[in-house]
C-alpha cells in the first residue's frame, strides 16, 4: 500500500487474523495501520506503544502467547504490521 498495490482488496480478507502495530513505527505510518484495521473485517487490532517497525523483536513472547490463546477459538493469522 505504500510502494505499491497488494493484488487484492483488503476488505475482501475474511479470515479472523491479529494485527500488530508499534505507534513509533517509522516505516508503516499510524495513519495508514489504522486503515488497514479498518478496512479488515475480523481484525484484533493491537498497537503497542513507542514500538517500532520490528515490534516482534522486543515483544515477541507477548505475541506468540496471545496468539497461542486465540488459537484456542479457532485459526488465526499472526500479523506484525500493517504493512512492510
Amino acid at each position: 500500500m505504500l510502494a505499491r498495490r497488494w493484488g487484492f482488496d483488503v476488505t475482501s480478507v475474511q479470515a479472523p487474523l491479529q494485527l500488530w502495530h508499534g505507534t513509533a513505527d517509522d516505516v508503516v505510518p499510524m495513519w495508514l495501520a489504522e486503515w488497514v484495521a479498518g478496512a479488515l473485517p475480523h481484525a484484533e487490532t493491537r498497537y503497542i506503544e513507542d514500538a517500532g517497525h520490528l515490534l516482534m523483536l522486543d515483544h515477541m513472547t507477548e505475541i506468540v502467547e496471545l496468539l497461542l490463546e486465540s488459537r484456542a477459538a479457532g485459526p488465526v493469522v499472526g500479523v506484525a504490521a500493517a504493512a512492510g
